[in-house]
């Protein structure tokens, strides 16, 4: 990316930040913000969404007239910076397995954001939906072929068994546009995170085999899922997308990366 098209998008991203107050009813209440992930204040949730909106701006070819489909979007974190990005012309659209999050969400953001919706859809998650009534196939089912120009998922592929990742990525590229992307994060067991591993310089260890992947807690194996680079290779190109770039994490050692955990773009043809 050319340097000036970085600086361009942090300033963007930075203004969007400086407009949200968090005193500003579109952002959910403190005592929700804790039930998804290690987020304690309302702060450290804004803030999170602005990087994740950063993310997007540098690794995608999103626009304020794109679609979007946010996969897990939790209580908004990424919808509210993003309804400050996206125009009239462009459309959003999160789904996710907690139906109060979902119902939260419709109640604070979409009022004055007319081309925004949440869905709530009932599929099993290892962590937050035990007691689904959908199969996992049947998770983008609500949306039509080539909907949209990106999907994004941050943080939800790390909590699935191989066979749910496959038939997500086939949804998902169902659901895009031709020349569509896919921005998702993934751990990934390459050459460099399995050293760092090894040297004990990392928090997990995916010691745990289970499924062709390792899990970090053989109790709870969804809680953390790591696929071994190969693996997550022949998962993409059997769903029909193009892997185009990894950028490889934080919590491998990649101190200059934007995400914590790996990030995967992929494209529709």
């Amino acid at each position: 990316m050319p340097r000036s098209t970085y600086l361009r998008n942090e300033l963007l991203a930075n203004e969007i930040s400086r407009s949200l107050s968090a005193k500003d009813p579109i952002f959910p209440a403190r005592e929700d913000i804790r039930k998804i992930g290690p987020i304690n204040t309302l702060r450290e949730f804004k803030e999170l969404g602005i990087q994740s909106l950063k993310v997007l701006m540098h690794y995608t070819s999103i626009r304020p007239d794109s679609s979007v489909l946010d996969i897990g979007c939790g209580y908004g974190r990424l919808a509210i910076p993003l309804t400050r990005f996206l125009s009239k012309q462009g459309s959003y659209a999160g789904i996710d397995v907690m139906d109060d999050a979902i119902a939260d969400c419709r109640r604070r953001i979409c009022p004055g954001n007319g081309n925004f919706r949440f869905e709530h859809v009932d599929v099993h998650n290892g962590l937050y939906n035990h007691d689904a009534s959908l199969a996992v196939d049947e998770a983008l089912r609500i949306f039509d072929n080539g909907e949209f120009d990106l999907v994004f998922m941050f943080s939800v592929f790390t909590h699935m068994m191989p066979d749910d990742v496959a038939s997500y990525l086939a949804q998902i590229r169902r659901a895009l546009k031709p020349g569509g992307q896919l921005l998702t994060t993934f751990f990934i067991l390459s050459a460099y995170s399995r050293t760092a591993i090894e040297r004990g310089s990392t928090r997990r260890s995916f010691s745990h085999p289970r499924d062709s992947v390792f899990v970090d807690d053989e109790n709870n194996p969804e809680s953390a899922v790591a696929y071994p680079e190969d693996l997550l290779e022949q998962l993409v190109t059997a769903s029909g997308l193009r892997h185009e770039h990894t950028f490889y994490g934080q919590w491998s050692g990649n101190r200059w990366s934007l995400t914590g955990q790996d990030a995967v773009l992929c494209s529709s043809d």
